[in-house]
């Protein structure tokens, strides 16, 4: 008896490349930075809705002094406590106090566009209103010196009276606008840009 072979396969010419499926150019790269602040400046990254954001920053005093003074950590700090809260996933709102000045600020960031595989960078705009709520004297001079009235006191208090201001609440009102235009060029490396308006 014979025993039949099995029938063997037909092999193909060719070998069949998968083809990809297409990009799509709408689709959101991952943002360039992860969180709404990088350090003390706001990203383009926006806050997403019913997100409540509470962050503390602590700004020291100047390096230039070394290791006498630890870097600048022996120094008197300027310190922010702030509260942010998305209204959307677009538009967020914020709130905090510094203690220089004891200044309070509003603010808003509105997040425009993210980068995609076919637009370059991620766009927002960011605004904040400032009062700087503590009492301030400029001082001016002395310029101005009046005639001696004979007591030394009077003409202190008349020489510092013409030779000072007291800055108004609108002196101390501060504002600014600005544009957040970032870019994730890869895995390594992100870059932002920020424009303003103070």
């Amino acid at each position: 008896k014979t025993v039949a072979e099995p029938a063997k396969e037909a092999e193909p010419s060719e070998t069949a490349t998968p083809v990809p499926p297409p990009e799509d150019k709408n689709k959101p790269v991952p943002p360039a930075f992860k969180g709404p602040n990088l350090i003390h400046m706001p990203t383009a990254q926006p806050l997403q809705k019913d997100i409540l954001n509470f962050s503390f920053n602590h700004r020291f005093g100047d390096a230039k002094s070394t290791s006498y003074d630890f870097f600048g950590l022996d120094k008197g700090a300027n310190t922010q406590l702030s509260l942010d809260y998305g209204l959307t996933d677009k538009l967020s709102l914020g709130f905090s106090r510094v203690n220089a000045f004891k200044t309070y600020e509003a603010r808003t960031k509105y997040f425009i566009t993210p980068q995609t595989n076919s637009f370059p960078v991620s766009i927002a705009v960011f605004g904040s209103v400032g009062l700087e709520t503590e009492k301030q004297i400029a001082n001016m001079g002395p310029y101005i010196l009046p005639p001696s009235s004979g007591y030394p006191s009077v003409d202190e208090a008349i020489k510092k009276k013409l030779n000072s201001y007291e800055l108004s609440y609108t002196d101390r009102t501060s504002y600014l606008a600005s544009v957040i235009i970032s870019r994730r060029f890869g895995e390594r490396f992100s870059l932002q840009g920020t424009p303003m308006f103070v």
